[in-house]
């Protein structure tokens, strides 16, 4: 059953929604659960909430989302399971924030009890529920949806012990800019919401969909074809609202821009999205160089696995392709004096592959001299996968010395990937050396196979389309121009590869329309794709542009600071990016393992304290740390927020013993962030230097002057600014509120 469009369609078709439910039952008519009647209070994208106090526990248990896009329509599916852990049912209604303008297309509930009924709720009586409920239960985490409409559904009873399922379809009409297409699905960013989201999106275009992304959650891509693209989410308990786009457009380089306003830095931020379709007309074939440790450390079950690398690498080649393969310990051996053919020399290489056997010490400098001075077979992007578990023993063996050996001897501008296997490795240096060249470092965990994280990078470098590209602004008359975007991330873009994505974040320094190109080589030819791109679009609710910009320059500034320490051991003139670190955490929200005290109860967050510790962190983590597992840490830490393209709500990162380390004391709310003190939340910018931390007004919960501060907010998008449970400090406009949110009930 469809409900049609237009306001005065969505009152009807929501009668006729609940009509058509009762009508087709031959049984009397059901009792409809209101809320004024109802035990439980269920919002999935949020909580359930007892609605008096030691009502038996409801639970959502899970939700799985499933996504059919087509022509700009999508349709969504939502099954939301129930479990009732108490001894008396439950009888429950579920509140479902949808996005403006969708129709609901079907209601369906499985389980024991009677027929449900259904109710569409426009904007404004849906906000008129919402503050009706916020008052009742004094929680204000229901305020995250302020600005949405809602699905009103009667689910009960929800039998003692048992459970219900309840499935609810609706259809919207998505917006886009230019051929982007995009989609969002509403749901808390509350850090405490951890019920598993299952989310599949099906993609059907008649046209090649050349990029799809998510600023919010990893994507997988389980299927493609000409007119499907499957993608499933990877990270089923991240909070946020679900983000994806995609780009609709054929076999060449496609590009769209997310753009966030912020006159403070001139004109706002930027995200760049620019990607190749798989099915790309033109690739470029690879010269792969694999360079083995054989060292004595590298006995047993970690030579073997490199050995079966490099039998996976020949796999990976295609014919038209060339490889060599190198291995060191106190000296270099090649299986060839250049690169040659996979075709003719495949079986020669997997034979000389068995000869191989541990032995010596780890003369890294010869090794890659020997990989770097070998011939380059020309038309070939040149890469070199280069395998080390230990610390330089033979040759040259200071970081800056191998540097240099990397920058002065690498004459045809191979791309270095480097693998450190273990923990007994120089991390800085191994990141360094494939920063330099185009390149990126893997670390191969003590719980991790080589073959296998060495075949993962190699099926990525399938099929490169663009090297050594960059990025050109124009102006409006056309001309090249320096000073339209500023503080570039990353500072020198990667190769490009079909079926990768490029995200590229900066600053734009005006208002009016701008035009970038990307510039590049495809073998001998040098290309140049144009995109005209408008800021009418710049919006607040892109608040993921400014925060993914951020974590990514943090990591920059904080592995220039790691590098120092190669030829320095104390800070001297990195204290200004130690400052800067400081800033950009506390106005963003960001941390990392050198910042986490920040989000720590009992810290003294006096701006001299605060810049004292991270100081002592820096100093003695970064600068100091080179080896051992307290330095891979870091270098997997830092690879990870060089390249990050979707938020990290929970602020994870790997810890000093290569565990997961998460913070729930800092809570990240569209571009804006709150730190937990002193049993209230505090305005991460108020943290900052010379802002003055004074309260200016206290607002008591549920008052009119609570709900004008609301509309005020939900005008922005940020909303989600009074979600927050208890006292919340917050700056609205040059002012500090105190929002007194009450004691809480219920849950």
């Amino acid at each position: 059953m469809r409900i049609s469009s237009g306001p005065a369609a969505l009152i009807i078709g929501a009668l006729l929604l609940t009509t058509a439910m009762v009508c087709a039952q031959t049984t009397p008519r059901p009792h409809v659960t209101s809320i004024e009647r109802a035990s439980h209070i269920v919002i999935p994208q949020c909580r359930g909430y007892p609605v008096t106090r030691g009502n038996p526990d409801l639970l959502l248990t899970g939700i799985r989302a499933h996504v059919e896009i087509q022509g700009r329509t999508a349709t969504t599916t939502l099954q939301l399971d129930l479990s009732n852990h108490g001894s008396r049912p439950a009888e429950a209604v579920v509140l479902l924030p949808i996005p403006d303008g969708a129709t609901v297309g079907g209601f369906d509930f499985k389980g024991g009890g009677s027929e449900p009924s259904a109710e569409l709720l426009p904007k404004s009586k849906a906000k008129s529920m919402y503050r009706s409920i916020v008052s009742r239960l004094r929680d204000p985490a229901l305020l995250e949806f302020a600005g949405y409409r809602m699905l009103k559904t009667s689910v009960f009873p929800v039998p003692a012990g048992g459970s219900q399922s309840v499935r609810i379809t609706y259809d919207e009409i998505l917006e886009g800019d230019g051929s982007r297409v995009d989609y969002v699905l509403p749901r808390s960013a509350s850090l405490d919401y951890r019920v598993p989201w299952e989310i599949t999106v099906d993609i059907h275009e008649d046209v090649a969909t050349s990029a799809v992304y998510s600023p919010t959650h990893t994507l997988s891509k389980d299927a493609a074809g000409k007119q499907l693209v499957r993608v499933k989410t990877l990270d089923t308990t991240n909070p946020g609202a679900f983000h994806l786009s995609y780009l609709q457009d054929g076999d060449e380089l496609a590009a769209s821009l997310f753009a966030y306003p912020d006159p403070t830095v001139g004109g706002g931020y930027f995200l760049m999205m620019a990607s190749v379709p798989d099915r790309a007309r033109k690739t470029l074939p690879r010269e792969v160089t694999l360079v083995i440790d054989r060292s004595g450390s590298m006995a047993g079950q970690k030579l073997e696995q490199a050995k079966q690398a490099a039998r996976d690498v020949l796999a990976d080649l295609g014919t038209d392709e060339v490889f060599n393969i190198v291995t060191y310990s106190n000296s270099v051996s090649m299986f060839s004096k250049q690169p040659v053919s996979v075709a003719e020399f495949r079986d020669n290489a997997l034979a000389w592959i068995d000869t191989i056997r541990p032995s010596g010490g780890t003369n890294i400098s010869d090794a890659l001299l020997e990989t770097l001075r070998q011939p380059h077979a020309g038309k070939r992007v040149p890469l070199v996968l280069f395998l080390t578990d230990g610390l330089p023993t033979l040759g040259k063996r200071s970081e800056s010395e191998i540097q240099q050996i990397v920058h002065l001897g690498n004459r045809y501008d191979r791309r270095i990937y480097t693998f450190g296997v273990g923990d007994d490795v120089n991390s800085p240096l191994l990141d360094r050396v494939a920063e330099m060249t185009r390149g990126a470092s893997s670390y191969v965990l003590p719980s991790d196979r080589i073959d296998t994280q060495v075949a993962k990078v190699i099926r990525r470098l399938r099929g490169p389309v663009m090297t050594r590209p960059s990025l050109v602004t124009l102006d409006k008359s056309g001309q090249p121009s320096t000073r339209l975007v500023t503080e570039l991330l990353p500072h020198r873009l990667p190769d490009l590869y079909a079926g990768e994505q490029l995200v590229i974040l900066g600053q734009y320094t005006d208002q009016g329309p701008i035009t970038f190109q990307i510039h590049g080589h495809s073998g001998d030819e040098r290309r140049a794709f144009g995109f005209n791109f408008s800021l009418d679009q710049a919006s607040t609710r892109n608040g993921f542009v400014p925060r993914l910009w951020a974590s990514r320059r943090i990591a920059f500034l904080s592995d220039a600071i790691r590098q120092s320490g190669a030829v320095a051991s104390s800070l001297g003139p990195q204290k200004e990016l130690v400052d800067e670190v400081l800033r950009l955490s506390t106005e963003f929200g960001v941390l990392t393992e050198y910042t986490a005290f920040l989000a720590q109860e009992g810290t003294d967050l006096a701006w001299t304290n605060v810049v004292a510790n991270c100081t002592s962190n820096f100093a003695t983590r970064a600068m100091q740390t080179r080896t051992g597992r307290g330095a891979v840490n870091q270098g997997w830490n830092s690879n990870f927020m060089k390249n990050q393209a979707q938020l990290n709500p929970r602020n994870g990162y790997l810890g000093q013993n290569l565990q997961v380390v998460e913070h729930s004391r800092l809570q990240q709310l569209k571009d804006r962030s709150f730190v937990h003190r002193n049993n209230q939340w505090l305005d991460t910018r108020l943290i900052q230097p010379g802002v003055d931390s004074t309260v200016h007004e206290t607002v008591e919960f549920a008052s009119p002057r609570y709900f004008e501060i609301l509309d005020r907010l939900e005008r922005d998008g940020r909303q989600g600014s009074m979600s927050l449970r208890g006292r919340t400090i917050l700056i609205l406009d040059g002012q500090n509120l105190l929002l007194k949110q009450g004691k809480l009930d219920g849950c």
